[in-house]
């Protein structure tokens, strides 16, 4: 939550925000959370020794932000300076110095775990290991990366409980995608646009395909689907 961008805050026309891969759905007028889907604090502490023994950056979210150790903060710092998430990182990521206090004194639960490993093989690995020991929803955001959340976490659950208690059809959403953990999200919306930088199964399973994040690819399926822009 706290990594959305001000700009888009700053729109008057957007009010609902789905965060942490679909554990969280929040009114941005009010602040309250309308749904949430979360880990249990037991569960996280047992997953968080898989990350911490090997050595790789993960975060824990709590309340919208990712937490991780001092050191592993750092080097998450350092991972993505320089590129295009690097203020999403700075704006959403914080240092917590007892990561296991912090995460037992979520009492409500924890909204999602992000690990990113070293290759693809050991992503695989510990993605078995978290299925076979938890019954979570683990997505595979990229080559090296898997993300964790509760059961119901999940973009097209999410989406499609809003829009029902909204009394929005189907067929008057659009979803715009690049990664697997939005491919809930493109199937729930009657009109699913991949970024030209999306993965090949979410471009297989889009309707569409824009332009990528660095050519204004959303903004220009927003003009074309939404605005009545681009033929």
């Amino acid at each position: 939550y706290l990594g959305l961008p001000d700009e888009l805050l700053q729109i008057p026309d957007i009010r609902y925000a789905i965060t942490s891969n679909g554990a969280v759905t929040t009114d941005l007028s009010s602040g309250q959370n309308l749904r949430v889907s979360l880990i249990s604090s037991a569960i996280v502490q047992e997953i968080a020794k898989i990350p911490r023994e090997r050595d790789l950056i993960y975060n824990v979210f709590v309340d919208g932000a990712g937490y991780s150790e001092p050191h592993i903060y750092h080097r998450q710092l350092q991972r993505f300076i320089g590129t295009p998430i690097e203020d999403y990182v700075r704006k959403s990521r914080r240092s917590a110095e007892d990561m296991q206090t912090l995460i037992a004194s979520a009492v409500q639960g924890i909204e999602n775990i992000w690990i990113m490993c070293r290759d693809q093989t050991e992503r695989d690995q510990i993605h078995k290991t978290v299925e076979e020991h938890w019954n979570l929803t683990t997505v595979l955001t990229a080559s090296t990366d898997i993300e964790i959340g509760a059961p119901g976490s999940d973009k097209g659950l999410a989406l499609t409980e809003l829009a029902k208690a909204l009394q929005i059809k189907k067929s008057d959403m659009l979803a715009i995608g690049d990664g697997e953990n939005d491919l809930g999200m493109l199937h729930a919306a009657g009109t699913a646009v991949a970024m030209g930088n999306a993965s090949d199964k979410v471009k297989d399973q889009s309707d569409y395909i824009t332009d990528s994040n660095d050519r204004d690819g959303a903004a220009i399926a927003i003009e074309q689907f939404c605005l009545g822009g681009i033929a």
